[in-house]
C-alpha cells in the first residue's frame, strides 16, 4: 500500500484500472487490485468457510443487541468481533458441512463484564393462544458483593431459526417478574428459541445469559 501525497492526481476512492484508492486515518491511499485465487481451497478453508456462514448469519440481524451485551473490550476487538469469536469457539455444533448453531450455549452478553448482576432465575415459560408466551421469574434481592436491583432491565429476546428473524419483547424491570410477549404468526412455523438477560438502569452492568429453551407456539 502506499500514502498518495498531494499532487496532480489526489485522493481518490474504489477502483480505478489495476489499483483501488481509499482513505486510511486520514489519509489517500493506493494499493494493488487483489487478485482472486485459482488455487482450490483446502479442506480446512472450506470448514473455516462453512463455520463462518453460519455463525455470521446468525448474529449479524443482532449486531444492536451483541453491542449491548460486548460493548466494551479491552483489547482492539469490536463488539460484533468479540461475540463472533466466542460463539465460533464455543456455540457451534456438528460436522462439516452440516454445522448449526448450539442455541442453548449462545450468548447475549461478554462473560468478563456480567460479574455484578445475577441472571434470570426459576423462570416458568408458557405458550399461550395467540403465538403469546408469558415468563415469569422470582426477583432475587442483591447480595453483598452484586449490584443487582428491581429496576434492572429484562432483554428478551427470540428467533425462528426458520425465518431466520429476531424479535424483541417489550423491556420489563427485574421487579416485575412477569412478561408477556406477543410474536408475529409467521413465528408459528416452527419451534422457537428465546434468551433473556439484564442490564441495569445506566447501561453499564450486565447478566449472564439465560435461555429460555425451545417454544412451540399455540395458535
Amino acid at each position: 500500500m502506499s500514502i498518495i501525497e498531494h499532487g496532480a492526481i489526489g485522493g481518490f476512492s474504489g477502483k480505478t484500472g489495476p489499483v483501488v484508492g481509499a482513505r486510511v486515518r486520514g489519509q489517500d491511499t493506493m494499493r494493488a487490485k487483489p487478485r482472486k485465487s485459482t488455487k482450490p481451497k483446502t479442506h480446512k478453508q472450506l470448514v473455516q468457510q462453512a463455520r463462518f456462514k453460519v455463525i455470521t448469519s446468525f448474529i449479524t440481524k443482532a449486531q444492536g443487541i451483541f453491542k449491548i451485551g460486548y460493548q466494551e473490550n479491552t483489547g482492539k476487538l469490536t463488539p460484533y468481533n468479540k461475540a463472533f469469536q466466542y460463539h465460533d469457539e464455543h456455540a457451534v455444533m456438528g460436522a462439516y458441512p452440516d454445522f448449526k448453531i448450539d442455541y442453548a450455549k449462545v450468548k447475549w452478553t461478554d462473560e468478563n463484564r456480567y460479574l455484578w448482576l445475577q441472571m434470570m432465575t426459576e423462570e416458568v415459560v408458557t405458550p399461550l393462544p395467540l403465538y403469546k408466551v408469558k415468563i415469569d421469574w422470582t426477583n432475587i434481592e442483591a447480595g453483598d458483593l452484586d449490584k443487582s436491583n428491581g429496576t434492572d432491565v429484562a432483554k428478551f429476546l427470540f428467533y425462528s431459526p426458520t425465518r431466520d428473524m429476531y424479535i424483541l419483547a417489550p423491556d420489563v424491570t427485574r421487579a416485575t417478574e412477569t412478561v408477556t410477549a406477543t410474536l408475529p404468526r409467521l413465528f408459528a412455523e416452527s419451534d422457537i428459541h428465546g434468551w433473556v438477560f439484564f442490564v441495569s438502569q445506566d447501561g453499564q452492568e450486565l447478566s449472564a445469559t439465560t435461555y429460555l429453551g425451545l417454544i412451540k407456539l399455540q395458535a
